[in-house]
């Protein structure tokens, strides 16, 4: 939909400045909703990192039996 989807829009002689400002939110809103996503995956990726960073740095339990 995106960029393609406003510029035919704004080509047709029928649409109206409230379809354009309606396509308009719709792109934006997509590109936002896009940089949040990717935001959230960073986010996931660190927390994950760091999980694992923590699970390596355990110390190392010796069990001792005599």
């Amino acid at each position: 939909m995106g960029n393609t989807y406003y510029q035919t829009l704004s080509q047709s002689p029928s649409s109206t400045m409230r379809d354009l400002s309606i396509a308009q939110a719709a792109e934006n809103r997509h590109r936002i909703n896009c940089l949040a996503e990717v935001v959230g995956v960073l986010l996931g990726g660190i927390i994950a990192a760091i999980g694992i960073h923590g699970l390596c740095t355990l110390p190392q339990k010796h069990n001792e039996r005599s």
